[in-house]
Parts: structure tokens; C-alpha cells; sequence
């Protein structure tokens, strides 16, 4: 009998809880652009993603976090002073990057993130994880970028210990 309990048991929790494929339905809830969305798109896609119950996601968690991130960032350029929408964005990126730790672009986003927070120090973090995972093709020129990041950072012995030059 008690055999019997918990089987019924794992079966009817497995029925309860639904999967979502995020990847295989990204494109309805957050679908591509080139460029920055407009603010009646950007109003419609971010509760959509909100709503998503990221317990049921069994796959493309790491897919819903980068967009989660990419709105937030794009509702932060909407709200110039609105640095609470910049620290969700890190965070979601942050997320993404736990499911996917060699993405470039969240690397690169992350890095970006802490720099304009003023945290030198986890933007120099990101920054390094972000060229050791960069193609080196395109490291080189993005060598540049990251020494006008950090040009305003005060901290020479950070930028030393995680060997990136100006």
C-alpha cells in the first residue's frame, strides 16, 4: 500500500508541474529586433516575461534570463535616472551567466553593468571572465573599449591584478 502512495504520488506531481521550452517559444514572447525596441513593445514584452513561471522553464532558462536582462537594460535607456531597472538587468544577466557562465555577451553586459554602478572591481571580474571566454579575434579591439570602461576607475592595482592595460 505504501508502494502504491508513492507512486501515485511522483506520477501526479510530475502531471502538476508543466515544462515550458523557453527556446521553442521565445520568438512569440520576445521575438528579435535589430536595434532598440520602442516603448509600446517594450510595455507588452516585459510583463510577458515576468509572468513566466521560471520553475516550469526545463529548457532555455539561460535564453529567458538574456532576454529578461536585454528589456530591463533597454527600459533602463527609456528611464535615463533609473538605476533600480540597470541593478534588475545585472541581475538577470547575472542569472543567465549562472546557466550559461561563458556567454560574451552577458560577460560583456555584466562588466558594463557594475562599471556605470561604479563598482570597478566586479566590472574588472566580468571584464576578465569576458575576454578569457571572447574569441580572440575579437578580443583585440575590445581591448580598447574595456581601457575606457575602466579609464574613470580609480583603482590601478585592480586593474593590474586582472592584467587588463590602457
Amino acid at each position: 500500500m505504501k508502494k502504491i502512495v508513492v507512486i501515485l504520488f511522483i506520477s501526479l506531481s510530475k502531471l502538476s508541474i508543466a515544462q515550458l521550452d523557453y527556446k521553442a517559444m521565445k520568438d512569440t514572447i520576445c521575438p528579435s529586433v535589430c536595434g532598440i525596441r520602442d516603448s509600446i513593445t517594450l510595455s507588452e514584452i516585459y510583463p510577458k516575461l515576468l509572468n513566466l513561471d521560471t520553475n516550469q522553464i526545463s529548457e532555455g532558462l539561460a535564453d529567458y534570463y538574456i532576454d529578461l536582462s536585454n528589456i530591463q537594460y533597454e527600459l533602463c535607456l527609456r528611464n535615463h535616472s533609473d538605476t533600480a531597472m540597470l541593478r534588475l538587468s545585472l541581475i538577470s544577466a547575472e542569472k543567465a551567466l549562472y546557466h550559461s557562465p561563458r556567454n560574451i555577451e552577458m560577460l560583456w553586459n555584466a562588466g558594463f553593468f557594475y562599471r556605470v554602478l561604479g563598482d570597478c572591481e566586479k566590472a574588472l571580474y566580468y571584464l576578465k571572465r569576458y575576454g578569457e571566454a571572447c574569441p580572440k579575434k575579437y578580443w583585440k579591439d575590445n581591448k580598447d573599449q574595456i581601457a575606457l570602461l575602466l579609464g574613470h576607475c580609480p583603482n590601478e592595482e585592480l586593474k593590474q591584478k586582472f592584467k587588463i592595460k590602457q
